[in-house]
């Protein structure tokens, strides 16, 4: 079953490399028949990266904007 635990992402994780796992996992999504539970983790896996994609650009554009 799936559990409610975080996903801990690599400390040494990229913008690039996240975004790369992110497509990768919405691709899955899209084209394969994938079991409920999967689908859910995979969900969770995307969330994560999603989330750390988009705290990078508002920092970014924070930086940007500050100049």
């Amino acid at each position: 079953m799936t559990d409610n635990k975080t996903i801990e992402l690599p400390k040494d994780l990229t913008y690039e490399v996240a975004r790369e796992k992110l497509i990768e996992i919405v691709t899955t999504l899209e084209s394969t028949e994938t079991e409920l539970e999967k689908s859910l983790d995979l969900y969770k896996q995307g969330k994560a990266y999603a989330d750390f994609c988009e705290k990078f650009l508002e920092s970014a554009k924070e930086i940007i904007e500050s100049k």
